[in-house]
């Protein structure tokens, strides 16, 4: 069973998801759950700066955009019990597990220098 949720994220962390999936021809779902589940299988640590709450820090990650998201419930409650450690909302975790994906995967779909081009 899946959950449905809203997940905050920057404008360029949406264009890249949009144009690894362009490639990979996979719906975005499976990209969701592959993202959560690989920043659960590499127990990669949530950035320091998505835990900042104060919009006012210049280290504040501004999430503009949102995503709808079908997560499954199992991976979901994986999720909500990191962001317990790290004392923030469960879709900064979900954030940071789609944003540590899509940079894996530009790479590895897109070419190396897909990072370094600018977003508009």
């Amino acid at each position: 069973m899946k959950i449905k949720t809203t997940v905050a994220i920057t404008h360029s962390t949406k264009i890249l998801q949009d144009e690894i999936l362009k490639h990979m021809d996979i719906p975005k779902t499976v990209f969701h759950q592959r993202a959560i589940k690989h920043f659960l299988e590499h127990n990669i640590p949530v950035h320091p700066w998505l835990l900042i709450k104060d919009r006012d820090d210049l280290n504040y990650v501004n999430k503009n955009d949102s995503e709808q998201m079908y997560i499954e419930v199992e991976l979901a409650e994986q999720m909500k019990e990191i962001s317990d450690e790290y004392n923030c909302g469960w879709t900064t975790v979900v954030f940071q597990a789609l944003m540590t994906y899509c940079a894996i995967m530009a790479k590895e779909v897109l070419g190396e220098d897909a990072l370094t081009k600018r977003v508009k």
